[in-house]
């Protein structure tokens, strides 16, 4: 059976250029820069896990969340067969207070101008960026 994961690209439209956040792991999980992800649970949509995981990660609701069509799929560490969908949380205004879960120990909001393929830990990471850029594009 498949093993269902969201990934959730956070853009904040307030300022010009626009802005990403990325979330670094703590050294248990390898240190490393990504959007917000999680698994789905049980009978859980994968909207509803986005929203979940948006909000356990660092505290944030989304007024706007789109899913992007952007979905792949991996082996993870276990071994299981892994898909994972990918949202775009996008905000009007820069979240004033992020709260990071313990399994992150910083966060840093980046100008999309500045960002590329090295910011990320894993390259299906960026992917997701880029297909949430597109869609930013187009609203």
């Amino acid at each position: 059976m498949m093993h269902r994961k969201i990934q959730v690209i956070i853009i904040q439209n307030e300022t010009i250029p626009s802005e990403v956040l990325l979330l670094k792991t703590n050294k248990k999980r390898q240190g490393f820069w990504q959007n917000v992800t999680g698994s789905v649970e049980n009978e859980e949509t994968d909207i509803d896990a986005a929203k979940r995981e948006l909000f356990e990660e660092t505290g944030l609701i989304a007024p706007n969340l789109f899913p992007l069509s952007y979905t792949f799929q991996f082996k993870d560490d276990f071994g299981r067969e892994v898909q994972e969908k990918c949202f775009l949380a996008l905000f009007d205004k820069k979240p004033q207070k992020i709260q990071i879960s313990p399994e992150h120990e910083k966060f840093l909001w980046v100008k999309i101008d500045m960002m590329d393929i090295n910011r990320y830990g894993h390259k299906s990471s960026y992917m997701a960026y880029l297909e949430a850029l597109s869609l930013l594009k187009k609203t």
